[in-house]
């Protein structure tokens, strides 16, 4: 009989071999995209069909990095991002591939450009009981007991 994480073990390499099996087919269109990702210091991961580059820099390896993927025959229907932003993220399509591009800027940073006090609700959890009082007398009721 099987266990469980003997059936887990199985299943994870099934999936690798099917991941593998899928990299070999979708890596002539990827390879040059992952060896160019690479030379700009951003590390990017696959999976069935789909590469994800999650990365962080400024405006101009954001570039670099839209150009690489539009030469290759990647479109997005996001727009650019706009001024100030502090994140962009879309996702390519091409070749029957998808890719996630996730932006975040290493350039941009919160300033503090005035003061406001907003009124603010402050709640207190309460487990058990609706009443706070039946609380009170719980806890002096454990506390006498120890």
């Amino acid at each position: 009989m099987t266990n469980s994480i003997d059936k887990y073990l199985d299943q994870r390499e099934k999936d690798l071999q099917a991941a593998r099996h899928s990299w070999e087919a979708d890596k002539p269109v990827l390879l040059p995209i992952v060896n160019g990702l690479e030379e700009l210091g951003i590390e990017s991961n696959y999976s069935s069909n789909y590469l994800n580059i999650p990365f962080t820099g400024d405006k101009h390896k954001l570039a670099a990095v839209v150009r690489m993927l539009r030469i290759r025959g990647f479109k997005t229907l996001k727009k650019p991002p706009q001024a100030n932003d502090t994140d962009w993220y879309t996702f390519y399509q091409g070749h029957n591939l998808t890719i996630w591009l996730h932006f975040t800027s290493a350039v941009c940073r919160r300033i503090k450009i005035g003061t406001t006090l907003v009124p603010q609700d402050v709640y207190e959890t309460v487990c058990g009981e609706s009443n706070p009082q039946d609380n009170q007398s719980f806890i002096d009721t454990v506390s006498h007991t120890e």
